[in-house]
């Protein structure tokens, strides 16, 4: 296969942005349980490492960008290239986050958590979505457009029901006393100007150029990318329901 040069299309098949917004996924009520009231320290540490956990796998590209580089599809090179480097130092902002939110209590910072707590503390939810993203290491055209179509997901959902839950949930509630201001990185990604935002689109553009054919094998990659997240979400809503990973 190689990328279509000659005759772009610069529209996503319509169909896979109405099966994301359909799928059970973008419906979950974890960001509502999130919201529903303040948590102690030890079920947001929880909910912190399985979250920063999934989103530090979300931003290793494999091995896919090769594969796209390598018939000379430069649109999808250049996409991936900009989101990836757009969420470098993310890693600490999310920690910063956590701090403020844990506060001064007993419970480690998480960027001190040593490795068998962190751990313990992922649950199988978090694993199976993480190995969702396994395809993104591949010497295949066909399981990296499916790879694509994962990250379309990915960066959807984490513009429309991630960010903006967390904004309800640390933010919008009251329950911490913090302002968008106080928190660098839910203020980077939110909104119609923040970083989500824009990597949505970029995907949507990027997925847009590919022949029919090809945007078929990225709809198959988004919906198992979506399917792994309600395992994900149904996980992290136990956390809430009784402290514990599942």
């Amino acid at each position: 296969s190689q990328c279509n040069l000659t005759r772009r299309h610069t529209m996503i098949n319509p169909k896979i942005l109405s099966d994301i917004e359909a799928h059970p996924a973008l419906r979950h009520t974890v960001f509502q349980t999130l919201a529903a009231r303040m948590y102690p320290p030890e079920v947001l540490t929880n909910y912190l490492v399985n979250m920063a956990t999934f989103c530090a796998a979300s931003r290793w590209p494999g091995t896919m960008f090769q594969e796209f580089d390598a018939v000379k599809c430069r649109h999808a090179c250049d996409a991936i290239d900009k989101i990836l480097a757009s969420e470098q130092g993310h890693e600490a902002q999310l920690q910063a986050m956590g701090a403020l939110l844990i506060g001064s209590t007993h419970l480690e910072p998480l960027n001190r958590l040593d490795e068998d707590d962190i751990y313990e503390r992922i649950t199988d939810g978090t694993h199976d979505a993480i190995g969702t993203l396994t395809l993104r290491e591949t010497d295949s055209w066909d399981d990296a457009l499916y790879a694509l179509g994962g990250m379309l997901a990915v960066e959807i959902v984490a513009n429309r029901q991630i960010i903006p839950g967390q904004v309800a949930a640390f933010i919008d509630s009251g329950f911490y006393g913090l302002t968008l201001d106080d928190v660098p990185y839910l203020k980077e990604h939110a909104g119609e100007h923040g970083a989500e935002h824009d990597h949505e689109a970029t995907m949507i553009t990027v997925v847009g150029n590919f022949l029919p054919d090809d945007q078929a094998r990225v709809a198959e990659g988004a919906t198992e990318m979506l399917n792994s997240l309600e395992g994900f979400y149904d996980d992290l809503e136990a956390i809430f329901k009784d402290g514990n990973p599942a």
